[in-house]
Formats: structure tokens, sequence, C-alpha cells
């Protein structure tokens, strides 16, 4: 596709059923800052002072501190995080600022949302063309992380100094309630495209 004009990508564009799956911002960003923390050395340190308050605050500010991490340089520094936290909308639509996809499905459903991809398929499918198998195996599960490890298996692996988030709750609303209810307006802010426009208000 690199090699095809931009006349011929727009065709091509038009002609296929363009999908895209995305996924809720306030569960992306905790899921961000879980993985970033993996990727560097000072989220092993004994004191693990970056914590979740200031992620939120500040997603990209985190990429100051990965170029300046020798174990998440190694990952691509700040356009490692950069592109991570990029907001799912600015893949989704075209210069004009219309849809650049015909459906969005949403990681929360993804089974029933991936199906009814599956079915328009099988719908516009040419009658020499083999039918469409349905889905045969979920794929909600790879989605539903819960808690990692148990409190113990976290202290334990902290005291071996394993890189990980300084918070590990089960669930993602623990993020944004009590010390961390500033999250709950910091992230629609920093991702209001995605907040608005795909109706995670």
């Amino acid at each position: 596709m690199q090699n095809m004009t931009g006349r011929e990508l727009n065709k091509l564009w038009k002609d296929y059923f363009v999908v895209s799956f995305v996924r809720n911002p306030f569960q992306r960003a905790v899921s961000m800052y879980r993985m970033f923390m993996r990727e560097v050395e000072l989220g092993g340190t004994e004191d693990r002072t970056y914590t979740w308050n200031q992620f939120c605050a500040d997603p990209a500010g985190f990429g100051a501190k990965c170029e300046a991490d020798e174990k998440c340089k190694t990952r691509g520094g700040q356009s490692y995080t950069f592109t991570h936290m990029q907001p799912q909308m600015d893949c989704m639509v075209t210069e004009g600022g219309g849809w650049a996809v015909d459906f969005i499905g949403r990681v929360e459903h993804m089974d029933e949302d991936l199906q009814a991809v599956l079915d328009e398929l099988e719908r516009r499918r040419e009658a020499d063309v083999p039918p469409v198998r349905p889905l045969e195996n979920g794929l909600r599960h790879y989605n539903e992380r819960g808690c990692n490890h148990s409190k113990e298996e976290l202290e334990r692996l902290a005291a071996l100094g394993k890189p990980m988030a300084k918070e590990q709750y089960c669930e993602p609303e623990q993020y944004y309630e009590g010390q961390h209810a500033a999250c709950l307006r910091a992230i629609p802010h920093h991702y209001a495209s995605d907040v608005h426009m795909l109706g995670f208000d």
C-alpha cells in the first residue's frame, strides 16, 4: 500500500468495509499506566514514586520520564509512549472531518461486535466466495485482566525489584475513586475526542 497513490488509496478505502475497534478511554488510560510502569526501571525502585495521579494529570508528561529511563528508552522513548497515548479518534476521521470507518466496535463487547462484522461480511459475500465462518471462540477473555496478582504476590515481586505500577487495583473504577477522583476529570480532558465522539461520556 505504500506504493499506492492517494487517489488509489481513496478508491480502495471506499470499496472496502472498514472496521475499527475502540477501547473505553478510562480503561485504556489505566492499562497504559500499568504497561508503561512495567517498561521503566523507575517502576521497580524501592520508592516507586510515579503514581497514577501523576500519570492521569498529564499522560503525555510520562514521555519525558520514559526518555530519561534507559530501559524505556530502548523501547523508543517519547515516540513509544506517544504512539500508545494518541487519541483513537485521530485514526478514524478523514481530513475533512468525516468518518473514515464504516463500523466501530468496542472492546467491552468485542464478541458481539465482531460477530456483527462477520454477519455484515456474510451479507456482502458474493455467491462464488466461501461462506464467512461464525466466531468460534470468544475473544473477550483476552481483555479481561482483573487482578493479575494477589497482594502477597505483588509484594513479593516488588521486593525482587520487578517494575510495576505503584497502584494495583482489581477494578478499573478504583483508579477513579477516593484519592483518585481528580482523574475522573483529567482523562476526559486529555481524551476529549474519544470520550465525546465515541460516546464514552
